[in-house]
């Protein structure tokens, strides 16, 4: 028996004698009332028992207590699969029935299903006599469904699909909660806001070690490091040595881990012991995301690694590329006054993100993030450790503030907000996080008031990049198309080509438009930014998060981005609430 709090239900199931009814009981372990027992004869008086007063006890608790009971129904070969709801003679009109079976028929499912609804005297499996009599049920303010669930996820012969079952219990997994929802807003006083408030708040022990096995494989590697050439001067010169003719050749750091064993570490994990649905999706899509970046370090330099990267990062889409190509038309590449502005160098930018990090640490202490100068990064970079600052880096005054709010005031709070959550993976990243990440980044240097013409233009060069390596573009036609046919100086085409054909072929780098270009479009629908901040989360996700934070798993973020509060900023969020597009960001900013 597994109870999490007092909940106004009670999911039972009750194994078959001959013990051939494989997956069945899996349905309900992800709620967070269930018990599960044996259907012997034997077993009958210490079962009914145990029913009788944990329903008591729910329903003096709560006010009322719906009994669900599940069980497989024959293997029928027909089409559609029938779910078949049943309940006493006496329940027929009540609105949970209503409720469930409507929920039921909405599942999407790998087959064709339908709902049927019964009722009589009794509610039990074939052959099993009723957990609770109609007598008790009604006597202790109980109501009791059976639900027959058709054994689409075995086959014939009681061979297991593990795919199947596990679509099945995501989609039953709700459908039942909004039956939960609608006896409890009916029934009792509570009046829970959502469907979603009756799943679990606690993470199971397989739940906890599958996030501490995959977040120690991640943390083995960082994947942005290890395919950053670190040769970047060099290149340069070798490229401009050449006549811009011949692309140049990139050095990247010796790898610290082995793929291959880092890879068999990864599918020994065992996520088909996990129990909530939610976090096993999200789980799985991390392994997913996981494998796919120590496949592409293994072929780091081969044109394996290009064909992995379009798996995980995708490709430019025809709108995409118009968007990129209209800003970079429409927008002027010259700007005179940029020469003469004043230029912060490496250590000064240093120690204008030390003190920002300090800004942070008078609400969270223990923000470990340090700022190093190296020589071996191009730009700006966030890792695990902290900001990692180029020695040779010059940036124009006016972008400083708007480049910590991108690095510090985005990436490095989002992580240690992602370190408050209960699993690792808010703070190390879900899988795909990286397109929201930097879209709210970018839209952090707006908020700052520093994102100009300048800035979009590159963000915009990134996606032509991408898309002409997609094309089959050379390194230096590339450079070319950027620096006469789009007005690009020399250096900073070439950098933009070094990124995309770094590794053999990165598409990564059409995330930062696109990524702006969706969270915009969520902001002027009407969505918020607070979950968007919760950890590294995606986009896509982001109705599971919601859901995780309904079920109070989750937590809003600790740190508030100062990107946020300073000034202006209230102003530029509800210009971007109206509805903007990238290119609307610069307007009134541009200097």
């Amino acid at each position: 028996m597994h109870i999490e709090r007092p909940l106004p239900f009670l999911c039972a199931y009750r194994a078959p004698t001959d013990g051939r009814d494989e997956g069945t009981a899996d349905l309900i372990r992800s709620q967070a009332s269930y018990i599960t027992a044996s259907g012997a004869p034997d077993a009958n008086p210490e079962l009914f028992a145990l029913i009788e007063g944990a329903v008591g006890a729910l329903a003096e608790a709560c006010g009322a207590c719906l009994l669900l009971e599940i069980w497989a129904g024959p293997h029928v070969p027909t089409s559609p699969q029938v779910f078949r709801v049943s309940t006493l003679h006496t329940d027929e009109l009540a609105t949970t029935v209503g409720v469930l079976s409507k929920a039921l028929g909405a599942m999407v499912l790998p087959v064709p299903h339908a709902v049927e609804v019964t009722t009589g005297r009794e509610v039990s499996p074939p052959g099993l006599p009723a957990l609770l009599s109609g007598h008790l049920a009604r006597k202790g303010g109980c109501l009791v469904i059976g639900l027959e669930v058709p054994p689409l996820y075995r086959g014939a012969d009681g061979v297991l699909y593990p795919v199947v079952l596990r679509a099945l219990s995501e989609q039953l997994t709700g459908a039942l909660q909004r039956g939960f929802f609608e006896f409890t807003r009916v029934q009792t006083q509570a009046k829970p806001e959502h469907y979603q408030v009756m799943g679990r708040r606690r993470l199971g022990a397989a739940e906890k070690s599958t996030d501490r096995a995959l977040c120690r494989i991640g943390n083995s590697i960082d994947f942005l490091l290890d395919v950053t050439p670190v040769n970047t001067e060099a290149a340069w010169d070798e490229f401009r040595a050449g006549g811009r003719r011949k692309a140049p050749t990139l050095h990247y750091r010796m790898l610290a881990i082995d793929p291959e064993i880092a890879k068999r570490a990864l599918y020994s994990v065992p996520l088909e012991r996990l129990e909530d649905p939610v976090l096993a999706l999200l789980l799985r899509d991390k392994r997913r995301e996981l494998d796919l970046q120590l496949s592409m370090l293994e072929d780091r330099d081969t044109e394996g690694f290009f064909a992995t990267s379009l798996r995980l990062y995708g490709g430019v889409d025809d709108a995409l590329f118009a968007e990129a190509m209209s800003i970079l038309r429409a927008v002027p590449s010259d700007r005179p006054a940029a020469a003469a502005e004043i230029r912060c160098d490496a250590a000064e930018l240093a120690r204008r993100a030390e003190a920002e990090l300090a800004h942070y640490r008078r609400e969270q202490p223990a923000l470990s993030a340090v700022v190093a100068v190296r020589d071996d990064v191009p730009s700006l970079v966030v890792t695990r450790g902290g900001l990692l600052v180029p020695r040779g880096v010059s940036v124009r005054l006016s972008r400083v503030e708007a480049l910590l709010q991108h690095e510090i005031g985005t990436h490095i709070v989002t992580r240690a907000n992602g370190r408050l959550q209960p699993l690792g993976v808010f703070s190390s990243g879900l899988a795909d996080y990286e397109a929201l990440q930097e879209g709210i980044a970018v839209f952090a240097e707006y908020m700052a008031g520093g994102f100009d013409a300048e800035r979009l233009r590159l963000i915009a060069a990134r996606v032509v990049g991408v898309r002409r390596l997609i094309e089959r573009t050379s390194f230096p036609r590339l450079v070319e198309e950027l620096t006469d046919g789009l007005g690009f100086g020399p250096r900073a085409a070439f950098l933009v080509a070094m990124r995309v054909f770094r590794g053999g072929g990165l598409t990564k780098d059409a995330i930062y438009l696109r990524g702006l270009r969706n969270l915009l479009a969520h902001l002027a629908s009407g969505g918020a930014i607070e979950p968007l901040l919760i950890g590294k989360v995606s986009l896509e996700r982001l109705p599971l998060v919601e859901e995780l934070l309904r079920r109070q798993l989750l937590v809003l973020p600790g740190l508030t981005p100062r990107w946020l509060t300073i000034d202006g900023a209230a102003q530029r969020l509800a210009r971007a609430r109206a509805g903007l597009r990238p290119v609307d960001l610069i307007e009134g900013d541009l200097a």
